[in-house]
This record gives C-alpha cells, structure tokens and sequence, in this order.
C-alpha cells in the first residue's frame, strides 16, 4: 500500500516545494486580505489542512479558512466555545452516540459513526447540537493528522432508534451547519456518507439535506435499508460488533476517543479564542453553502 506522502504527490501535487510556497502565499493572503473580525490561527499544521483539501490552490484555500471561522461562529455556543475544551463535553460521550474507529477502512480512509438512536431528547441530558460539540473536537483532532488529510474520512449516520419522539427537537440549524462543513467550510476529504435505518418520519429531512449537497458529494452519499449493505463498503473487521458478525475489535466505544482527546483539552482550549470575534457583525455569518466544494 502506498504510503500517505507518495498519495499526496499523485493525487494533490504535492511537493515539498509546492508546499512551502502554498503556506507562505495563504499566510500573506490571511495578512493583507483577511477580515479585521476574525482572530486567524496561521501556524503551518492548522494551514495545510486547507491547502490540501483544495489542492494547493491558494485561494480557495482562504475561502475555506473565512468559511470555516464564520460557520463555526454559527454555533459558538457549541462549536469550540472560548474557554472550552472536550473535558466539557463529558455528558454527551456517555451516550455512546459517536466514536472513531481505530483501523481504517480498506480504502485507507478513516470511519467515525454516529449513532442517532442513542440520544434522548426527554430526559434533558443532551440536545440536538451537542452532536456539534464531541463531533468538531473529534474532527479537529483527527484532521491535524497528516496520514487523514490526505487518505480522507468516510462517515456512518445510524439512524436506528431514531424516531418520532425526537421530531420535536430537530435542530434544522445543525443539518444546515453539517452541509456547509461537507460543501465548502471544513477542511476534510470527505470519501463517503452512509447513512442507514432512516425512519420514514425522517425522510424529508434527509431529502432536504442532500439537496444542499453538491453533485460531487451526493455521489458518496449512500443511504442503505440494512447493516449487510453497509458491508459492502465498510470492512467487516474493522466495524464493532453491533454491526459486523465479522469484527475484530469488539462492541462500539468511544471511551478510548474520549480519553485521547481529553489529553488536549488545553491545546483546544488555547484555539477556541481564534476565530470571528463578539464585535463582528451578525451578517459575517452568512456562508455560502454549496458552492467552490471540492472532494478527492
């Protein structure tokens, strides 16, 4: 298999030339041409995570990083709250409702699954957005690593258990901010979206959602009526074994993740003061969604 670096040379024209160039060029962009609201973060590991994403082409690169600052200022509350860190987000891992999984996908992408069904509205322990809380901080943690940039993330929406009880509660703001991460505003290679066990009164959400999607990501969008579809695209072995008879690394569990990204808590604590600041105008938060996405 051929490693992460030879992957980026091929597919993203990277080179260590390309690459210094690219980083020197985004950085004077964010300098001369970056708005006067937003705190940048302009160190190279935060950088390059858009530099690749879009190819090293410089400026879509700076579109992605003010789309990224003012989509996150969308749900400030929730998305890297100042002063905040993943320790914070203690009663939302206990769910179980998101985890990472520790091998990757034969494709060399990595796999994240939510799991819907796990969240009770009712009880009053979580809300809809607290997906966005673990869900970002696991995000940024696994995108500052060189191997995902380039080999991508394929993402598991099980939607079983999820039902009418919840309609209620559905926060539409939270699909809005979710596709203009996969369109334009995250730096991520998206390689697939499995989303399986939609329950019929969720179906015109999930319509409304991939009509925000560009034509490129609908066609990783599969949604699938059973776990032996999702089989087809996901390696057994790697799966946990609510979903694979074949897996090797036992039943879902995100304490592991939990735990690793606890060990950062300061580190995200530090970068949750970059970003649009309080001054800035309410109208710096329209993103454009849809349009400039690109995927590998």
């Amino acid at each position: 298999m051929k490693s992460w670096s030879e992957i980026a040379a091929e597919e993203l024209g990277e080179t260590p030339e390309i690459r210094e160039s690219s980083l020197r060029d985004l950085r004077a962009l964010i300098r001369t041409q970056g708005r006067p609201s937003v705190n940048y973060e302009d160190d190279d590991e935060f950088l390059i995570r858009f530099l690749r994403t879009c190819k090293f082409n410089v400026d879509r690169s700076f579109r992605m990083v003010n789309n990224y600052y003012l989509n996150r200022a969308s749900h400030s509350n929730k998305i890297m709250p100042k002063g905040k860190g993943p320790r914070d987000t203690e009663f939302y891992a206990k769910l179980q409702t998101l985890t990472v999984l520790k091998k990757k996908n034969h494709d060399g992408s990595t796999v994240v699954i939510f799991r819907k069904g796990g969240w009770e509205p009712s009880d009053g322990t979580a809300v809809h957005a607290d997906m966005l809380f673990l869900g970002l901080y696991l995000l940024e943690w696994l995108t500052r690593d060189p191997e995902v940039q380039v080999t991508g993330i394929s993402f598991v929406y099980d939607c079983d258990g999820f039902g009418i009880r919840h309609l209620p509660y559905v926060d539409l703001a939270v699909f809005q901010f979710l596709t203009s991460c996969i369109n334009n505003s995250y730096p991520m290679r998206v390689r697939a979206i499995h989303v399986m066990n939609v329950p019929m009164p969720f179906r015109f959400v999930l319509n409304l959602v991939t009509r925000l999607l560009s034509q490129k990501v609908r066609e990783r969008f599969h949604v699938h009526t059973d776990r032996e579809a999702l089989l087809g695209h996901i390696d057994p072995k790697i799966l946990p074994l609510e979903y694979s008879k074949k897996s090797q690394c036992g039943t879902f569990d995100n304490r592991w993740m939990f735990e690793k990204l606890c060990e950062r808590h300061n580190w995200f604590v530090e970068r949750s003061f970059y970003g649009l600041q309080k001054s800035a105008c309410d109208k710096e938060l329209d993103v454009d969604v849809g349009k400039n996405a690109w995927f590998p």
